[in-house]
């Protein structure tokens, strides 16, 4: 049994797929002059080059945009836990202080 998504991981999850998309068409976009230049002769060898030298740096934007976007993803779940390690703490002593008061009003 798969254990349930934390909403930080699914948003996580999301903006991956969406970098991910992103970045595909990125490259597609920005290929298109190329591809035209490597039907030259003259031209194939350095628009090849360029397209390589571009698909990388392209690549590599979008890794720091997924890297980012993991660490935000690991904040976000470590403040939610201490939020609600704080509520927890704060029901508790809520709860004591209406038992101690309870048992006053007793005696």
């Amino acid at each position: 049994m798969h254990a349930k998504k934390t909403l930080p991981k699914l948003i996580e999850e999301a903006i991956d797929k969406g970098a991910t998309t992103v970045e595909e068409i990125h490259k597609s976009i920005a290929a298109l002059p190329l591809t035209i230049l490597e039907e030259s002769d003259l031209l194939r060898g350095p628009a090849k080059e360029a397209k390589r030298v571009q698909d990388h740096t392209i690549g590599a934007i979008y890794d720091v945009i997924r890297e980012v976007n993991q660490q935000v993803g690991t904040l976000a779940s470590e403040l939610l836990a201490e939020a609600k390690a704080r509520r927890t703490v704060r029901a508790g002593e809520v709860h004591k202080h209406r038992s101690t008061a309870a048992h006053a009003a007793r005696h």
